[in-house]
């Protein structure tokens, strides 16, 4: 068990933390991938998919209307992982139109379901971060195997905040929060983002839910949430 005081809110990662690495690895972005340029030609006049045209066809330099060089770009992008707004926000479309039609709930460890709904009766804020977008962490946590659990959480922040692994980000969260640092527990499975947000001023705990992994960090570490204690 480890202890931590005068925590008056909490901000957890997701992938490897909250989830599985597996489902979003072996889940969600291979339904994002197999599914995107079938929804962008079937969703033309979507104002987001239209949106997001718009911003490729600048990236490329090319007419708007030219669909086809268009999703040409898109599928290289896909296939080279590149790493680009108006890509995440058509994923981000692609992920909400699965759960809409059930295709997938996501995955939540049982005792970060239990723990994030006995920390929030004790009246702790709750929010995510992730380098998913706000809109995919809501609908991942309103469609999740442990049922509708998006009204735990206060908010949710994504990159557009900060990276995970700049101090940067974390002092952008402090802000907003309006609380103390220290009154700030991060939750991660990544020593880098645990750096990051300790650097900044917040506490830190390090998620190991690999058994093979030793519970060995600079930062107070546990193999789940139920090891996480606040006093």
């Amino acid at each position: 068990m480890t202890d931590f005081s005068n925590i008056s809110a909490i901000v957890t990662d997701i992938s490897g933390t909250t989830s599985s690495i597996e489902f979003i690895d072996e889940v969600l972005f291979p339904y994002a991938q197999n599914h995107l340029i079938s929804f962008v030609k079937h969703n033309p006049s979507h104002p987001s998919v239209q949106e997001c045209l718009l911003q490729v066809a600048q990236e490329v330099q090319v007419d708007v209307n030219n669909h086809d060089v268009l999703l040409h770009h898109i599928q290289q992008c896909l296939e080279l992982n590149v790493k680009s707004k108006p890509l995440k926000v058509l994923q981000s479309l692609v992920l909400q139109n699965g759960y809409l039609e059930d295709h997938f709930q996501s995955h939540i460890y049982k005792d970060a379901h239990q723990q994030l709904h006995h920390w929030q009766q004790q009246d702790l804020q709750l929010f995510s971060y992730s380098s998913a977008s706000v809109n995919g962490q809501k609908w991942f946590f309103k469609y999740s195997q442990e049922g509708d659990l998006q009204h735990l959480f206060s908010g949710h922040f994504d990159t557009r905040i900060g990276q995970k692994q700049e101090s940067a980000a974390y002092a952008n969260i402090i802000q907003i929060l309006g609380k103390p640092a220290e009154h700030i527990l991060f939750l991660s499975d990544l020593r880098q983002e645990l750096d990051a947000a300790r650097q900044a001023g917040l506490q830190t705990c390090q998620v190991i839910r690999e058994a093979s992994q030793p519970l060995t960090s600079p930062h107070p570490c546990v193999r789940n949430f139920n090891g996480i204690k606040l006093g």
